[in-house]
């Protein structure tokens, strides 16, 4: 029998054992262990070794039960392994199961097929052979197992020889978007309300061929995509003057494997509200501290071989994985807050009315409190702290004299504590 297979380097999200009972145990990886004759012993445990991660089929795989899977199928393979003492008798019994997270398509157990698949399913440092489940013994206990399932069953006696069992799941095909800031690690992420601010986006997708959609906001501009298999492009949902200010489609045509990553490298742009450009400081998006949250996303889709999508019967999109789940990430305010934007009305009279208005400092949804203190040249009008973002003042003015007053915002909890940010206005009543 042969077999032609591709082996992929997988990560440790695609696949898992779900749950062990009895003498069953997750024994983690059979990369780092020798499963040759007394080399990995024990007399109370079934171990279950998680071998090779999204192997792609590259020849129809025929097995002992479930018959044969088709080339191109992806493929986890583990093996329940036991192995005593070389001793003959007396025969050490094993009983438990082990159930997985994906679908189970079948089992290897008989001598020459464990053989032939160690090299392209298997990845311990070694092997024994023979080894096999002897289903069928004749003077002395016999194995047995069932596959109920995604749960595989064993009732087992082992003395000289090596029980094993090789067990077949199928890779769901599993799509993820994390959300971060550049070189600052996944959570919490920095922004800065006076500059461009980078976050990465990246999307990981285990599966066969797909043609994966992801949508950026208009906050955002696409500096860059970098896929580490398969080819990306990003256009902007809108065309002519719209361009640069819309929303950023990201096309990713990726090939089969296991844990293909797409990095997307986003730049806040400049906010357009209300003194953020023309006049005060230049906030970009995000403008506040707390959740950021992006659009749920990624989806892959099944490819129709000529650039675009498949369709089903009813005209639908053939979705391979996802949308994946939105990701919100706990924003952390930069250094600098911005400045109060202050604007002055006066009342002639005697004394003569000045009301001072301003806009709040930054919406910071709850993160931080602000106050504020006013000053009239240089000497502090309030006695107490202000919460809100106005305050009259009265005073007995004289014509041509230059009044200058100064709103100063204060952090006293967040991110900003003890910062402070200012702002003045200057008027010089002409007529009382």
């Amino acid at each position: 029998m042969m077999f032609c297979l591709m082996a992929l380097m997988a990560t440790s999200a695609q696949a898992a054992i779900s749950s062990v009972t009895g003498d069953c145990v997750d024994a983690g990886s059979a990369a780092v262990v020798d499963l040759s004759s007394n080399s990995t012993t024990s007399y109370d445990d079934i171990s279950v070794f998680a071998e090779q991660q999204g192997v792609v089929l590259g020849a129809d795989l025929t097995l002992d039960e479930g018959g044969t899977i088709p080339a191109g199928t992806i493929v986890n393979s583990y093996i329940a392994h036991m192995d005593v003492e070389n001793v003959e008798n007396p025969y050490t019994q094993f009983t438990g199961s082990v159930t997985f997270d994906g679908p189970v398509l079948g089992v290897i157990y008989q001598e020459v097929p464990l053989a032939a698949t160690d090299t392209i399913l298997g990845n311990a440092l070694g092997y024994h052979n023979p080894r096999r489940l002897n289903l069928d013994a004749v003077g002395y206990p016999y194995d047995a197992y069932t596959l109920t399932g995604n749960t595989l069953s064993l009732d087992c006696y082992t003395g000289g020889g090596i029980d094993e069992i090789r067990i077949i799941e199928e890779l769901v095909p599993t799509i993820e978007k994390d959300f971060h800031a550049d070189n600052l690690g996944p959570d919490p992420i920095g922004i800065s309300l006076y500059d461009t601010t980078t976050y990465v986006l990246e999307i990981t997708y285990s599966g066969p061929a797909a043609l994966i959609q992801d949508t950026v906001p208009a906050e955002f501009k696409v500096f860059s995509v970098d896929a580490s298999a398969g080819t990306a492009k990003a256009l902007s949902a809108n065309k002519g003057s719209k361009a640069n200010k819309s929303a950023t489609i990201i096309t990713w045509d990726v090939p089969v494997g296991v844990g293909s990553t797409l990095k997307i490298t986003i730049k806040t742009r400049l906010s357009p509200g209300k003194g953020h450009a023309k006049k005060g400081p230049r906030i970009h998006k995000p403008t506040s501290c707390g959740p950021l949250e992006l659009n749920d996303g990624a989806t892959a889709y099944e490819p129709d071989g000529q650039g675009g999508i498949a369709l089903d019967g009813f005209g639908e999109p053939i979705i391979i994985a996802g949308p994946s789940d939105y990701k919100e990430v706990e924003a952390v305010c930069g250094s600098k807050p911005c400045a109060p934007d202050l604007t002055i009305q006066f009342t002639p009279g005697d004394p003569v009315t000045v009301s001072l208005d301003w806009d709040e400092v930054c919406d910071f949804q709850g993160a931080d409190t602000v106050v504020y203190n006013v000053y009239r040249d240089g000497v502090l009008l309030n006695t107490e702290p202000l919460e809100d973002s106005e305050y009259e003042d009265s005073l007995t003015a004289v014509a041509g004299v230059k009044y200058c007053y100064k709103v100063v915002a204060k952090y006293t909890t967040g991110a900003y504590v003890g910062n402070t940010s200012e702002a003045e206005v200057c008027i010089t009543p002409i007529q009382l």
